[in-house]
Formats: structure tokens, C-alpha cells, sequence
């Protein structure tokens, strides 16, 4: 699926273009180097490159972390002023960029966004998710595996979020939450706590939330750092927690 995506990126870069003898030179910006998730876009990135057979030349950038926005926009500004033939990135905030990309775009640089919009900047195209399904689904299965249990579907929903303020997670907590009051309305979400995207500040959430709420019977964390945190709780204490 992430070769696949990144061969889309590829082409909509390509397209349109007159293809002669030089190698188009590629920035591709992940928003951290810490994440599994991201380690396999940069893999996709890499196979299409070798697919490409030598149209391409993909070099990697980010910043250790998702937290860390000034540093991936040090990256961009350093990146831009490079002058590749296209950038691709997935930045972690919706504006802190928008005045880098859009100068880039009027150079003439192609801006390619994955992931995470970014307003009021030009850019040529947009591939994601859609994050408001994704959370509805998580809700969808979250039900499924409460009635399985035998639980009765009333309680209180733990949410863990990795930083406030980025619109991806934002879309993928409304969806959940939405679906989760149409399906399952007398379970309860409780207020969101935000932890930087730390595993270990979402295990800790985590906790407290397990000695403040003994009617806490499920758990939703919005991205792969979030639920690492969340399920070595739940692991360590052996509970049943869904």
C-alpha cells in the first residue's frame, strides 16, 4: 500500500513534465524519523525510486519527532533553498509551513502534500486518508469488541491524543467520537488529554485515567506513539481493557 501511494507521488510529480535525460531531484519531508509508520513511507519511497529506473533521485528529511514543528520547518527552509525539482512532505502542522511551501511553489518547486493538509499555500496535489472514516471505523470496532466481551455498553472512553492542534488527529478524534454517540450513546468520551506524542506521558495518561474512572472500560489513542503507550498499560496490568 505505501509503495503504492509513494508511485502515486511519484507520477503526479512526473506528469505533465518533459521527461528527457536529467534525474528530477526529490525532497521527501516525513514529520519524524522515531515512528515505524513513517520508516515505511521512506521504504516506499525508496522502491519507487528503484522502479523509476534512474528518473528519480529521492533524498529523505525529518525531524526526530512529530512534536518537533520548528525543527521540520528549519528542514523545509534548508530543503527549499536547495532547489529540488519537487518536495514532498507530510508536515506535522496545518500552518507553520504556509509561507515556505506557497514561496516554493511560486518558484516553481511542485508541492506535493501527504497526510496533513497545509493551509493557504500552493501546491499540486494532495494524497491522504480520510482521517473522519478512520475514527468512525476505530468506534465502529471499539463497539464490536465491547459486545463481544459481553459488556454492557456503558462506561466511560478514555481518549489519548498526541498533540493538539494538528488537523489529522482532529479529524480522527471527531469521526471516532461522532460514530461512537450514534451508535453508542450512554458510553461516555472523556476529555481529550494531549501528550506529545510520548509513549511514556500515554502510558501515564493511561494510568490516571484507570485510578480516576473505575467505570473506564475502553480506550481510544490516536496514532501508533499514543497507542503503544496506552497498550503497554494495559499489557503490564493484564486487563481486559478495550
Amino acid at each position: 500500500m505505501r509503495k503504492v501511494l509513494m508511485l502515486l507521488v511519484m507520477a503526479s510529480i512526473l506528469f505533465g513534465a518533459t521527461l528527457g535525460f536529467a534525474v528530477y531531484e526529490i525532497a521527501f519531508i516525513v514529520k519524524a524519523t522515531d515512528s515505524d509508520f513513517w520508516q515505511y513511507t521512506i521504504v516506499g519511497a525508496e522502491n519507487a525510486e528503484h522502479d523509476l529506473q534512474g528518473l528519480v533521485n529521492v533524498t529523505v528529511y525529518g525531524p526526530p519527532s512529530e512534536s518537533d514543528i520548528d525543527k521540520q520547518v528549519a528542514i523545509l527552509e534548508d530543503v527549499v533553498n536547495k532547489k529540488p525539482d519537487a518536495i514532498v512532505i507530510s508536515s506535522t502542522s496545518s500552518e507553520a509551513p504556509s509561507l515556505i511551501l506557497d514561496e516554493a511553489y511560486k518558484q516553481g518547486i511542485k508541492i506535493i502534500l501527504i497526510d496533513n493538509f497545509v493551509y493557504d499555500t500552493g501546491y499540486n496535489s494532495f494524497l491522504a486518508t480520510n482521517n473522519r472514516v478512520g475514527g468512525a471505523l476505530a468506534a465502529d470496532k471499539l463497539v464490536e469488541y465491547l459486545k463481544a466481551a459481553g459488556k454492557d455498553l456503558k462506561g466511560k472512553i478514555g481518549l489519548v491524543s498526541a498533540m493538539a492542534g494538528v488537523q489529522v488527529l482532529t479529524d480522527r478524534d471527531d469521526g471516532f467520537k461522532t460514530r461512537l454517540a450514534e451508535i453508542a450513546p450512554d458510553l461516555e468520551v472523556l476529555p481529550t488529554i494531549y501528550v506529545d506524542n510520548d509513549i511514556s506521558r500515554a502510558a501515564n495518561a493511561t494510568e490516571d485515567l484507570l485510578i480516576a474512572y473505575d467505570d473506564l472500560i475502553g480506550m481510544f489513542a490516536d496514532n501508533n506513539h499514543t497507542g503503544d503507550g496506552v497498550a503497554r498499560v494495559i499489557e503490564l496490568q493484564g486487563l481486559q481493557l478495550l
